[in-house]
């Protein structure tokens, strides 16, 4: 049961921050050496490309569960690792793109 809701409130976190960045436009939020060389019309790309591959981390950390749940396997986890592993492709997609490198 703490399963569920640690990684439940987890993914809900993940989601709330995806929102904050992507569709507020809260850069502040992401680290201050990936949006130090963005232009002021890259910057709104910038968050919104991060903020979708947050939430698409949150939404497969959030459903791991539900979905083990469901299908009584591990199916879940599966379902759940490749949404966060294309989250975190997203996200590594488009800091290169607008930053120009990754670190």
């Amino acid at each position: 049961m703490a399963e569920i809701i640690a990684e439940t409130l987890i993914g809900l976190f993940l989601i709330y921050m995806g929102y904050r960045v992507g569709w507020k436009g809260e850069i502040a939020t992401i680290h201050r050496y990936h949006y130090a060389n963005l232009s002021e019309e890259n910057k709104v790309k910038f968050c919104k490309g991060c903020g979708i591959g947050e939430i698409i981390v949150g939404i497969g950390c959030a459903t791991m569960p539900y979905i083990n749940l469901i299908s009584q396997s591990e199916l879940g986890y599966w379902i759940g690792l490749i949404a966060i592993g294309v989250g975190f492709l997203k996200i590594v997609v488009t800091i290169i793109k607008y930053n120009g490198r990754l670190f």
